[in-house]
């Protein structure tokens, strides 16, 4: 008995707990041409920096897999020991094309490990709001 509760535990210690997002909730229609807050909460094996990218599901049309911020460079480079972070604003122009592109495929937020696009975790399922308006 004591030996499986050891393996028990050594097991529960390598499961540490990684970065994950833990704000703003999911399902809900996000205004991406006004700034959005995420949080997170990070462990010691996360990695220094990250990046973020505006994902979208296949079937959308086209693809989306922007990184922050989008349609400009360079990417977006956050400490994870920040746990938090309010991401840019993305043009009229491109939430536009966003929101008329989703053909009902949600929106996630990645964030990856920055300079090697690891997915460190992922906030959605959003739909884009329509600019001025609503999903």
């Amino acid at each position: 008995m004591r030996l499986s509760i050891t393996f028990l535990f050594a097991g529960l210690a390598l499961t540490t707990t990684a970065l994950k997002f833990k704000q703003p909730p999911q399902d809900l229609c996000v205004d991406i041409t006004k700034p959005l807050t995420v949080q997170w909460t990070r462990s010691s094996d996360d990695p220094p920096n990250i990046s973020f990218v505006l994902w979208n599901f296949s079937g959308a049309s086209p693809d989306v897999n922007e990184t922050y911020p989008v349609g400009q460079s360079p990417p977006l480079v956050v400490s994870t020991s920040l746990e938090t972070y309010t991401l840019p604003a993305v043009s009229a122009e491109l939430a536009t094309q966003f929101s008329q592109n989703n053909k009902g495929m949600k929106y996630q937020i990645n964030a990856v490990t920055a300079g090697q696009g690891q997915i460190q975790d992922q906030w959605g399922f959003f739909t884009v709001a329509k600019p001025g308006g609503g999903c």
